[in-house]
């Protein structure tokens, strides 16, 4: 490159990077109630991190009451990410928390199912993808961490009975409490029955490829028939 290209390169204006406002949804919608309610508009968008036009334009109306996009725009649908969304948290709520290739793996699924184009190899997202689910719905993280360090905390006396509050909250939630007075609803895995007294039906598991029509014939009425190779 001779010097007067050299000249005109260097004083050409370069063009700025594209900035994205990284602000939830949930965040936006907490800054307008606040100011609403006689928070002053400043104050507001410091605490939430909220573009002061951009919480303005919200106010007066001339933009609807939605975030700016963070990053590129999603390969999945809005309500397909809201949906894995209320499922992780749904699960997490319930002591669960699901894990990062568990994510990968389902969201893969959906892809193929849906025959969703993406770039994914195999419809199934990589790092960079994860990354920016997490940024788009922050609450995820903090919802399947807590519920992490739950799933770590020792077995003590204290924490048997939160656990138990917290099911009964949710079942509560969910209009189920019925479920805890219900005798026939509460099974006992080790004892393979329920708190009412009945028994699960006996189970007998013979090595057979395909059992023979004979023994199936022979089976009392409600006892279970399976088979495997070891017996």
């Amino acid at each position: 490159m001779n010097e007067e290209m050299m000249l005109i390169s260097n004083t050409m204006p370069k063009h700025p990077k594209r900035k994205f406002h990284q602000y939830s949804d949930e965040n936006l919608q907490k800054a307008i109630e606040a100011v609403r309610n006689g928070a002053k508009i400043r104050e507001t968008c410091r605490n939430y991190a909220i573009p002061r036009g951009t919480l303005q334009d919200r106010l007066q109306g001339r933009v609807p009451n939605k975030a700016r996009q963070m990053g590129p725009d999603p390969y999945l649908s809005l309500e397909n990410e809201n949906k894995i969304v209320q499922w992780i948290l749904q699960l997490a709520k319930c002591g669960f928390p699901i894990k990062k290739q568990e994510l990968i793996s389902t969201v893969q699924k959906i892809v193929l199912v849906e025959k969703i184009k993406t770039p994914f190899k195999n419809g199934k997202p990589g790092q960079k993808w994860y990354k920016s689910f997490l940024q788009r719905h922050p609450q995820v993280s903090a919802r399947t961490a807590e519920s992490i360090n739950k799933s770590r905390a020792k077995i003590t006396k204290e924490y048997i009975k939160s656990w138990f509050q917290e099911l009964q909250n949710f079942l509560q939630e969910k209009s189920a409490s019925g479920i805890l007075v219900s005798p026939s609803r509460i099974f006992k895995a080790e004892e393979s029955g329920f708190t009412d007294g009945r028994l699960c039906p006996p189970c007998i598991v013979y090595p057979y490829v395909k059992p023979p029509r004979a023994v199936a014939e022979s089976m009392p009425p409600k006892w279970i028939l399976g088979k495997s190779d070891s017996g």
